[in-house]
């Protein structure tokens, strides 16, 4: 075996691959796919004397992490504001029915 092999055999990180994600169909699902992508992000390669290589992979990693950082900050605020709207929708669309009964509308003052 050569050493450059030996030596990264020596060095490796074993990084396992997301092996799962639950993929029910619902609106949760892209966020548990970011998820889960953002968590490998938290593996480094650490080796002695310092790799170029390695740092550079190292670097790449943090950078990942920080786009699907924002990623993920961004769908779960418009996923909040969705729900904020469509709450309102749903009490304006009982407000404005009048075949809702009584026991429903008392809830709301």
């Amino acid at each position: 075996m050569s050493d450059a092999v030996q030596q990264m055999m020596d060095h490796a990180v074993s990084q396992q691959s997301i092996i799962y994600v639950d993929a029910t169909p619902n609106d949760d699902y892209p966020l548990r796919i970011l998820r889960a992508y953002r968590e490998n992000c938290n593996v480094r390669i650490v080796s002695d004397p310092p790799n170029p290589m390695y740092e550079f992979m190292n670097q790449c990693q943090i950078s990942r992490a920080a786009i699907l950082d924002k990623a993920i900050q961004i769908l779960e605020q418009s996923e909040a504001i969705l729900d904020t709207m469509v709450g309102r929708h749903f009490i304006e669309r009982i407000d404005s029915n009048s075949s809702i009964p009584p026991i429903l509308k008392e809830g709301k003052k």
